[in-house]
């Protein structure tokens, strides 16, 4: 069951002082939280792993992971043109795309990571969210403490 919120466009305008007060929501619990688990998959895998940062937004999350750990390649995926066409982005690897169809081969990333993105999916849309086919067999969709309670209430 999953319980929704119901405010599903609210962030679909994208203003600059929004763009500016975005990063310091990304606090470093959350971001513990991810790194930990990316570290558990480099015991298993190896450093080279293949990221997508989900809902990448700013992308403050993947280019912090991507600091910690120098080995692992991150792509960032946004359905916001707005977002992915920032500075930030210059060099990187990007999908613009609905998290619900993001449109790559199946099985191309070892870990999917998700920082604040899915508290504003509509309620039809968290199923088809959290089914994508991106991700490798036996790996990880990681998600806040948050979001986890968000998709099991």
């Amino acid at each position: 069951m999953f319980k929704v919120m119901k405010n599903k466009d609210q962030f679909s305008i994208r203003t600059p002082e929004y763009l500016e007060s975005y990063d310091p929501f990304h606090n470093s619990i959350s971001l513990n939280q991810i790194a930990i688990n990316i570290q558990e998959q480099i015991k298993v895998k190896g450093d080279s792993l293949r990221c997508l940062d989900s809902m990448a937004g700013t992308g403050i999350v993947g280019r912090k992971m991507r600091e910690v750990f120098s080995g692992i390649e991150v792509v960032f995926q946004d359905k916001s043109p707005g977002m992915l066409s920032s500075d930030a982005y210059q060099n990187d690897e990007r999908i613009l795309s609905d998290v619900t169809a993001i449109g790559v081969s199946d099985e191309l990333f070892d870990i999917i990571f998700c920082r604040g993105g899915l508290n504003n999916l509509g309620e039809d849309d968290y199923p088809k969210a959290l089914r994508c086919q991106p991700l490798k067999k036996l790996n990880r969709f990681l998600l806040s403490d948050k979001e986890r309670f968000l998709i099991n209430c």
